[in-house]
């Protein structure tokens, strides 16, 4: 017998004996050796990494017996099947389920395993925050069908659909695991200059904000934008000079052909060009290197997220 099975079977024994001298009129509908089979069935699956099978065979079980341990992996299965919300409801049962003094070993062991798959399970289940300050007031926000009033849920990976206004808006995100992503309800025109009257379409828009705390994500975006005018800054350059080239090829000493004004013209305003992308590139790298080396840490970051929205892409934050 494995170690496993010897355990459920101490445990299922223990249960029994309680539920037996408490109610001895409902012992009979305890099913205890079926319950064990159940279970062993169960986790021959879970070994095997059969989660959906497991999970219908742990849950039969602890229908016909009440054990943390079958709770214990009936939440495992649910966290391997991608079920992240379900299984921190899970782990949290077990972790805070009153147990008295004379609770078996086995249940006082699940309840420890529980606590910290609980703790492992809080960190990976993305967060999905919904931004009603520019919508009316009078939308209903839904997210999978079902009306959401929380400024921020937890939902498990994957995509989701957000909609408002009675369909007027509508959303999907898909959701990576530890993800924090904003969606940003709004009117169309809010953000346009629409007039007071209302007039125009009333369509919604919506902008979606990935969320970067305080991760290097302001600091590359910076620093690659800043790197990309230099790089076309320095090509500007050549060109100037190969043009300023051509022109003194032409000339004798100090006199050049009128037909190269317009040659000489144009490296200059390249040249110009070129100062200019090298200046604010140059500026650029140099934050983008300042907020990748300095950003702290803590819930007193800076706040920085890329926002997007039909017409606009930006970075917006504080510091």
């Amino acid at each position: 017998m494995s170690r496993f099975a010897a355990w459920l079977v101490c445990a299922f024994i223990t249960v029994v004996v309680a539920v037996a001298s408490a109610q001895p009129g409902a012992a009979k509908d305890v099913d205890a050796a079926a319950a064990i089979g159940l279970a062993k069935q169960a986790k021959d699956k879970y070994d095997q990494g059969e989660w959906k099978g497991a999970l219908d065979l742990f849950d039969a079980a602890e229908a016909r017996a009440h054990s943390p341990v079958l709770v214990l992996y009936a939440a495992r299965c649910r966290r391997n099947l991608g079920e992240l919300v379900e299984a921190r409801r899970l782990f949290k049962r077990v972790a805070d389920e009153p147990l008295g003094p004379s609770a078996p070993a086995p249940f006082r062991e699940a309840q420890i395993n529980a606590a910290a798959d609980l703790a492992a399970i809080d960190k990976r289940i993305p967060v999905l925050i919904i931004d009603r300050r520019r919508a009316p007031d009078n939308w209903t926000v839904t997210v999978d069908g079902v009306a959401v009033s929380a400024p921020q849920l937890s939902l498990d990976p994957g995509r989701h659909r957000i909609e408002a206004g009675s369909g007027r808006f509508e959303r999907e995100v898909a959701l990576d695991e530890a993800a924090r992503v904003t969606v940003i309800i709004e009117p169309s025109g809010a953000s346009s200059g629409a007039d007071a009257s209302g007039g125009g379409d009333d369509a919604p828009m919506a902008s979606e904000e990935v969320d970067f705390g305080a991760s290097i994500g302001p600091g590359l975006i910076t620093a690659g934008l800043g790197a990309a005018g230099l790089g076309v800054g320095v090509a500007l350059r050549v060109l100037a000079l190969n043009k300023v080239s051509g022109v003194k090829d032409r000339c004798d000493g100090n006199q050049c052909l009128a037909q190269d004004a317009a040659e000489v013209d144009s490296a200059v305003a390249f040249q110009t060009v070129s100062t200019v992308l090298f200046a604010v590139g140059g500026t650029a790298v140099a934050a983008g290197v300042v907020l990748m080396i300095v950003l702290p840490q803590g819930d007193d970051t800076p706040t920085t997220a890329l926002e997007l929205r039909p017409g606009y892409l930006g970075i917006r934050g504080s510091f």
